[in-house]
């Protein structure tokens, strides 16, 4: 019996060391042909000679590499992409583990003028590094925004006064195309605003950048990518929207694309007027808890007006390995914002003393240009071998006038006219090169240098009308001019290998950061210097074909800003002011990160933990300034400070469930707390001494959590409809200083497919139950305040869409050649 179970393990053990010595990989990569962009989903089939119904095969990743695993034979082999000529191998005789090296395919003019293609790409997808929003396929985004856009992307939340966080923080860094950005423009919010998504192709989220990237973010960069096509013959799309409120616009991207060189152009016009209202309590204290008086504020607003964007550029193809890109940019807005507030001024025994009206008419004209040139060459065929150099120039241009009205409805008191003009400008002038060198099949070393150089000009003047007299006095305490110069030289080096299943990315960067500031209205000079290194490591494990971890290491800074360094005070609201530090210092941040990817045949699922600490904390804090209306009422600012030191923590879960071929669901969410600690000055009136104001030190020692999680189902149905929503839940979020409560909102969106295709219908409602409402609370030992804002009501835009594409094109040789046949 022995003998034969012997035998029969010895049988086993040929036929499984015989099938596996079978079996090989054969890997390569699949590129287009004319730009060396590689193609992802390319399929690659395997038929074996001696028998045509034994097929294996795969498909090539967001690479365009493959590596497939098949039995020892002799194949013809066929690689596919749809739109493309399929590139045959035939009667290929595979015996050991072999690279078939780069595949170049060239489109198919012909098939792309008889099919409609529909674009693969998923609404969400995950690379090693980053995570990649794509804007076009998210139906609840057409005739929006790009600030409403990045609402929709699975990390970044956007509150309902625009301010953007990632993972919860604001400390963030927002790119366009890779690069600074004159389109973000001086104020991110407002320049996103009118940023129409349309011109968006797609939007990415790195939260543990690699040293290729600035430090710039303690919590990580947000990257803006513009259309740009690239697709062969004359093609584009135009689109036109309209919506209520007021939404007016029209867009159109087209792209000319020959064998030597592509020219692409991008540009939108939109007229929008996006209405507002709030309100705000406040109750005023003194040093003994005892209430002095109490201040309501009702405020109504319509922002907004006329703005133009058109974004050009050309792809020059010396040949297959060099490439020299220019673009360009240029964006124009007008537009004209009416605000009302009304304070209702009580005293400490409730009674009304006054009811004043402040109207606030502002017309702000803003325009920004920007120019990049960038050179591209490869020096193998698998195009990893590379040197690209770039340089850009950009300027931008605000010019606000504001004119504001006191008028005092109820009780006494001065009537007054105000009036408060602001010019700013900006340049920045930026030059970069990076180098990759793969010194082996998995190794790369690369290196880079960057420096930017930016320059804002910043001019305030308020002035106060004198009836008597009947001219305009400057007032010198709130007026201000200032210039800030900011200098940033960076070099960087990294290497990345592959052994197995484990691969690595560490690097280093270095940045050096030099900043000017010349305070002219008080004659004084800032100078700030200072270089920091900024190591980072990426680690992944590949435990199997469809599961793999990851973990991150990356030091970041959060640099002051320009308006965080400013210390001269707002003018819209004369008693809530807001001002900059100029003794504010930056922030640095450790951050770390543990991270699960698993794909299944219908889900896939991404996982993160992360930790967080930071030195430095900048945090705004709102005290008394010492100064009092004619009614006793104080006057507050908030101000940014470095109150000390946090630490952030967080689980970040996300995924995409695609159960059978008319339902997707994409969700994500996150759960994140933090505590903070340290100290910041306080001013409190003197109890020895009445009517004067003493600076007491505070101490923070603050811990908090919160969570936000997003569910968007996409439904296609029979006839070519699609419907999605988007529903997306903020949880109540506490601060040392302030409390904010929980907001829902419901998106919803209906496509209808025209034109076999070429044409779309949508019909989107923003806020579907007009929830999207701040409520805030803000206190401190000497006021207490609960506010209640929604600066957009619910919006609902119909879009139309249509796309055209030609392939038809010959030259005048090509119709010669047919007419002598």
């Amino acid at each position: 019996m022995k003998a034969k179970i012997k035998i029969l393990l010895t049988l086993l053990t040929i036929v499984c060391q015989t099938t596996f010595a079978q079996e090989i990989k054969v890997s390569g990569k699949v590129l287009d042909k004319l730009n060396s962009e590689p193609l992802e989903y390319a399929t690659i089939i395997f038929i074996a000679v001696e028998d045509a119904s034994k097929i294996s095969g795969g498909i090539t990743n967001e690479k365009g590499g493959f590596n497939i695993t098949i039995a020892k034979g002799s194949y013809d082999i066929k690689v596919e992409y749809i739109g493309y000529t399929p590139y045959e191998i035939k009667n290929k005789t595979l015996t050991e583990n072999t690279s078939l090296g780069t595949i170049s395919l060239s489109e198919d003019a012909q098939a792309l003028s008889e099919v409609v293609i529909t674009s693969e790409k998923k609404l969400v997808s995950t690379k090693f590094d980053k995570k990649i929003y794509n804007v076009s396929k998210d139906l609840t985004t057409q005739g929006s925004n790009a600030l409403e856009a990045l609402n929709n992307v699975p990390s970044v939340n956007v509150s309902t006064n625009g301010g953007i966080t990632l993972r919860g923080s604001g400390n963030i860094r927002i790119l366009v195309n890779g690069k600074p950005s004159g389109l973000v423009g001086i104020s991110n919010t407002q320049a996103l605003e009118r940023l129409q998504a349309n011109s968006i192709e797609s939007i990415e989220v790195i939260t543990n950048p690699s040293a290729r990237y600035d430090a710039e973010g303690a919590s990580g960069i947000i990257n803006i990518i513009l259309k740009k096509g690239r697709v062969q013959g004359f093609n584009g799309s135009v689109q036109a929207v309209v919506g209520n409120p007021t939404n007016y616009g029209i867009s159109a991207n087209i792209n000319y694309r020959k064998e030597k060189f592509n020219v692409f152009a991008n540009g939108s016009y939109a007229y929008v007027k996006t209405p507002g209202d709030g309100f705000a309590n406040t109750v005023y204290k003194d040093e003994n808890n005892i209430t002095t008086g109490f201040l309501n504020e009702r405020s109504t607003q319509k922002r907004g007006g006329h703005n133009f964007m058109f974004a050009f550029g050309s792809d020059f193809y010396f040949n297959d390995n060099n490439t020299l890109t220019f673009m360009g940019l240029v964006t124009k807005e007008d537009n004209d914002n009416v605000g009302d507030i009304i304070f209702d001024t009580y005293g400490s025994d409730s009674n009304l003393l006054h009811t004043r009206l402040r109207t606030d008419n502002e017309n702000e004209q803003d325009a920004s240009n920007e120019f990049s040139l960038t050179y591209e060459s490869f020096f193998d065929e698998e195009k990893e071998h590379v040197l690209t150099v770039a340089a850009k120039y950009d300027s931008n241009k605000e010019d606000e006038h504001s004119f504001y009205n006191d008028t005092f409805i109820f009780g006494t008191g001065a009537d007054a006219k105000d009036r408060a003009t602001t010019l700013e400008t900006q340049s920045n002038l930026l030059f970069q090169a990076d180098y990759i060198f793969p010194f082996t099949e998995n190794g790369m070393i690369e290196a880079g240098y960057k420096s930017n150089f930016r320059d804002v000009s910043y001019n305030f003047t308020v002035e106060e009308f004198d009836s008597n007299a009947n001219i305009w006095n400057t007032n010198t305490d709130l007026s201000n001019q200032l210039d800030y110069i900011e200098n940033i030289h960076a070099i960087y080096g990294q290497y990345a290998n592959k052994f197995g299943k484990f691969n690595i990315l560490v690097g280093a960067r270095i940045e050096v950061s030099d900043i000017d500031i010349n305070y002219f209205t008080t004659n004084t000079f800032l100078k700030k210097n200072y270089t920091n290194i900024f190591p980072t490591l990426h680690l992944g494990y590949e435990l199997s074909e469809n599961d793999e971890l990851k973990a991150s290491y990356s030091k970041r800074i959060k640099r002051p800003g320009f308006w965080e360094l400013n210390p001269f005070s707002s003018f819209t609201n004369d008693l809530n002011l807001e001002s900059g530090n100029p003794d504010l210092n930056p922030m640095f941040t450790n951050s770390y990160e543990l991270g699960y990817l698993k794909n299944w045949e219908q889900v896939n699922l991404n996982a993160t933990t992360y930790f967080q600490h930071s030195t430095g904390l900048m945090q705004t804090v709102t005290t008394q300034t010492g100064r009092f209306t004619e009614d006793d009422i104080p006057i507050l600012i908030s101000k940014p400070l470095n109150i000390g030191t946090e630490n952030r923590y967080g689980l970040e879960i996300s995924t995409t469930y695609k159960p059978n071929s008319w339902l997707q669901i994409n969700a994500d969410a996150n759960v994140f707390g933090y505590q903070q600690k340290g100290n910041f000055l306080n001013k409190v009136e003197d109890p020895n001494n009445q009517g004067s104001f003493i600076d007491v030190p505070e101490t923070i020692d603050f811990s908090s959590s919160s969570w936000f999680a997003r569910v968007a189902p996409k439904f296609q149905l029979p006839k070519d409809f699609d419907i999605q929503l988007r529903m997306i839940y903020n949880g109540d979020f506490k601060e040392s200083t302030s409390y904010r409560k929980s907001v829902f909102v419901t998106n919803i969106a209906v496509n209808k497919e025209l034109f076999d295709g070429k044409g779309s219908l949508n019909l989107s409602v923003s806020d579907l139950f007009n929830s999207r409402i701040s409520r805030i609370e803000n206190y401190n030992t000497s006021f207490s305040s609960y506010g209640k804002y929604q600066n957009a009501k619910r919006q609902v835009n119909l879009t139309f869409t249509y796309r055209f594409r030609n392939f038809k094109e010959k030259s005048i040789d090509e119709e010669e050649d047919d007419d002598d046949e």
